[in-house]
Parts: structure tokens; sequence; C-alpha cells
């Protein structure tokens, strides 16, 4: 649903599709849907983790769900002058603890909605010509 709106939008005619249009309204799509599936994932893995180590903790929902936006920060560097460090934020926006390794998963998702799309015809290809 989001690629469609996003390929609307980037190209509304058919003669105004490029490889790069393509590839940007994948991109942008893909950022979309992990910008609301992340903290859902991140809670997953923390039911997760509790189901395997069951001694450490509760398996409730509302208690890990409780848990996430109560942790602390974990940076331990002093906010310089101008910039805080991530406690700030993260006693200013408690949320923001459900998106904790987000940055590292939108740089991991960049290549692989580049590479994708490209190498499905690829396999087939292969698949056609060799097998």
């Amino acid at each position: 649903m989001a690629y469609d709106q996003v390929h609307h939008y980037l190209m509304p005619t058919r003669d105004k599709e490029t490889n790069f249009r393509r590839f940007s309204a994948g991109s942008i799509s893909g950022l979309i849907s992990v910008l609301f599936t992340y903290p859902l994932e991140v809670f997953r893995v923390r039911l997760a983790f509790h189901t395997k180590f069951p001694e450490q903790s509760n398996n409730s929902l509302l208690r890990s769900f409780k848990q996430i936006y109560h942790e602390q920060a974990t940076d331990s560097r002093p906010a310089s002058g101008l910039t805080p460090n991530t406690n700030y934020y993260f006693k200013q926006y408690p949320i923001l603890k459900f998106y904790r390794g987000f940055s590292a998963t939108l740089i991991g998702m960049i290549p692989i909605r580049f590479l994708a799309p490209r190498t499905i015809p690829l396999f087939i290809w292969l698949t056609l010509e060799y097998i």
C-alpha cells in the first residue's frame, strides 16, 4: 500500500517511470513501513528473550512494554555544551526507547531495496537459461 502511494506520487504517468524513481519509490515505501513496524519488532524480540529466560522476568505483555518504556539509557558520555546526550532525549521522549537501533536498520535497508528488484529477474533468467 505504501509503495503504491509513493509510486503514484513519484511517477504519475507511465512515461515518468525510470529505474531511479522505481528504486526511490521502493526505498521510501520500505522506510515508511519500517517506521511503523520497528517498535513492534523491538517488543517482539523482548518477549522472545523473556520466554527464553523466564527466571529473569515475568512474561506479561504489559510488564514487558512498561519495562522498555521505563528503561534507562545506556549512553555514558557526558553531555557537551550544545549537544545533549541520548539520556536527555530518552527522558524527554520515552517513546524513542522503542526505536533503539533504528538508524542501523534504515542504513541496512537501502541496499536491500536497491538489489532485490534487480536480482529476481536475474535469477529468473538464469533458471530459464540453464535449468
